[in-house]
């Protein structure tokens, strides 16, 4: 019981912690301080980590999708790496992608492929699995699913005229998703950067 109520309340707890950390990358941002999509990402998994909201949350970094259930397969998660997934025991209940470039207009289209295939997937028995046994090296025999109230978020910092900004309503219906996280960082090269 006490499991199903911390699941329960995962989206709306996972959205509030990403809310409560953008306003950090912001200032990063603003003071010049990201090199790369990479440096952006690295940032936002520190912020997390200090968050006092982290709750149960365990954050995996660009994972390899792999697995040796035998109607994994069906899933189409063979060989993806998300930006980012978000797990609480071996429920994942977040996916993230982040797309840095403020220099330039941001592309959607891979990111959405990969937020689509965890959602299309959400709730669903196969599993895979995500952490390395210690002594071998090799993955362990943890069983990680798709939980079916999963969180997809997306984190731009791109030019204002991206089609990730232009689109959004187009990118998010695509997959039929309803409820999301998109917080972003419009970049026009003549004000100040808007982030919301």
């Amino acid at each position: 019981m006490f499991l199903d109520i911390k699941m329960n309340n995962s989206k709306s707890n996972l959205k509030e912690l990403f809310k409560e950390i953008w306003p950090s990358i912001e200032t990063e941002y603003n003071a010049g301080g990201f090199c790369s999509e990479r440096h952006m990402q690295a940032e936002i998994y520190f912020q997390l980590k200090q968050s006092k909201n982290i709750k149960d949350y365990k954050f995996w970094i660009e994972p390899v999708i792999y697995s040796n259930d035998k109607l994994f397969h069906k899933l189409g998660l063979k060989g993806i790496i998300p930006d980012m997934l978000v797990s609480i025991g071996t429920s994942i209940v977040g996916v993230v992608e982040i797309k840095y470039v403020p220099h330039g207009y941001s592309q959607f289209n891979k990111d959405m492929t990969n937020i689509k295939k965890f959602y299309t997937n959400k709730g669903k028995p196969e599993s895979f699995q995500l952490k390395t046994d210690n002594i071998t090296g090799q993955y362990n025999n943890d069983k990680f699913t798709i939980d079916n109230d999963i969180l997809l978020i997306y984190l731009v910092i791109a030019n204002a005229g991206s089609d990730s900004f232009s689109e959004k309503e187009s990118i998010w219906k695509s997959i039929n998703a309803d409820d999301y996280l998109f917080l972003t960082g419009r970049i026009d090269n003549q004000n100040m950067p808007v982030f919301k």
